[in-house]
């Protein structure tokens, strides 16, 4: 049976406490260290979002996980018309306009 690790990491700069190694190094790197492990000014308030696929970071979550849906194809809002799914709600609020009229209605 698995049990759950009790091992933690810990920011030796602001004190934050991690349970994976990944997100303490992820932290560090976002927070606390420069290219090359010089330190920095420690950002104040802004959580910054990276990417796991491509090396890209946001501080706005939603921009975040709208940009996450290119890699995982995620198309959450669907035309109540025609079924067709968006990864985007402004996409979907311009095919509804055309779907509704029948004309140059586009896909998702």
């Amino acid at each position: 049976m698995k049990s759950h690790s009790t091992e933690s990491f810990k920011c030796e700069i602001c004190n934050k406490m991690y349970l994976r190694e990944s997100a303490w190094k992820q932290h560090l790197s976002c927070y606390h260290l420069e290219e090359g492990g010089v330190s920095k000014k420690q950002r104040t308030g802004k959580k910054i979002h990276i990417c796991q696929y491509v090396e890209k970071q946001f501080d706005h979550f939603g921009h975040f996980k709208e940009h996450l849906r290119k890699h995982t194809g995620e198309k959450p809002f669907e035309c109540p018309n025609c079924h067709e799914r968006f990864a985007r709600n402004s996409s979907l609020k311009c095919h509804l306009t055309a779907c509704q009229t029948g004309v140059g209605a586009k896909k998702g």
